[in-house]
């Protein structure tokens, strides 16, 4: 089904006739005939552009966030990328689907599964089908005593189920379970090279789940740190800030539509909301500058030269 929302419709069209000249990727938009994905533009595989799709609003959904994505999307759904209370979400997030040509539709009531382990497993794959096998190793949910830096853990599990009482002392936090971990091979050893966390978005509390697993698999190796990183299509720059910053941030995050993202952010969130603190332009500026933020296409490379 061909998309709706383009620049003739929804909040781009009305703020062009109203004169808002200051959206300025109003006038690069193509028409809706136009609208195609485009190859060469891609920051990612299509087993992983194919998770964004637009999302009809359920019939719960509060009249004011209805009329918000009404008027910037042009009907009442929004892209799967997108947090319906935040403005600036959905307008960068509409712009990244109307750029990509994006297509594909969730029906309010149809059943879809998770986002997030779409992309573990999409991740997975590509990786899997682009890493040398015989040198590298690739798994979802692995246990990290089957690595080098983090075998001890395994006498320690093996202690705890024994142990009332150490059990109670130790608890839990010595260990994680990684979305993705990648392998390098060592002879009959295999050390663990990097751990891939998917998020599709980022929301507060999965930055907490991120940021912990991050210090676990700091303090808990003997050896060696891994690589640790994170793949996500969240739009807001401030959001994915979150993740790298101070002490237990990643060491980069890889947007799966790196180039979208990063047009949607300029033509939309250039200004301070608060001149005490930078503006998501700035922030998204700031990360690309630094290399903690990059695109999806530069995952593979990088694991093979870190």
């Amino acid at each position: 089904m061909a998309i709706e929302n383009n620049a003739a419709t929804g909040e781009l069209g009305r703020l062009r006739a109203s004169g808002q000249s200051h959206l300025r990727s109003q006038a690069r938009l193509p028409p809706k005939e136009q609208i195609a994905f485009r190859g060469d533009r891609m920051t990612a595989p299509s087993s992983l552009t194919e998770l964004f799709l637009w999302q009809e609003l359920d019939k719960g959904t509060k009249a004011a966030a209805r009329q918000k994505v009404t008027d910037i999307c042009g009907r009442p759904w929004r892209p799967n990328i997108a947090d319906i209370h935040s403005t600036t979400s959905l307008r960068i997030a509409n712009y990244v689907y109307t750029k990509l040509g994006v297509s594909r539709e969730l029906a309010s009531g149809e059943q879809k599964g998770s986002a997030g382990n779409a992309l573990e497993r999409a991740a997975e794959q590509h990786l899997l089908q682009n890493l040398d096998t015989s040198k590298w190793t690739v798994k979802r949910n692995a246990k990290l005593d089957d690595y080098v830096q983090y075998e001890h853990l395994g006498k320690l599990r093996s202690l705890l189920a024994n142990d009332e009482i150490l059990r109670d002392v130790v608890g839990t936090e010595y260990t994680t379970n990684p979305d993705v971990v990648v392998g390098r091979l060592d002879g009959d050893a295999v050390m663990l090279h990097a751990v891939i966390s998917c998020k599709w978005t980022i929301r507060s509390d999965r930055v907490q789940n991120v940021r912990h697993e991050s210090n676990t698999l700091i303090a808990a190796r003997r050896g060696r740190a891994p690589h640790i990183v994170a793949v996500t299509a969240e739009p807001l720059p401030s959001r994915i800030a979150a993740l790298v910053g101070g002490v237990g941030g990643v060491d980069t995050v890889y947007h799966v539509a790196f180039t979208e993202t990063g047009e949607g952010v300029t033509e939309f969130a250039d200004e301070r909301t608060n001149r005490d603190q930078p503006s998501q332009l700035e922030q998204w500026d700031e990360m690309v500058k630094q290399k903690r933020l990059k695109s999806f296409d530069n995952l593979v490379t990088d694991l093979i030269n870190h």
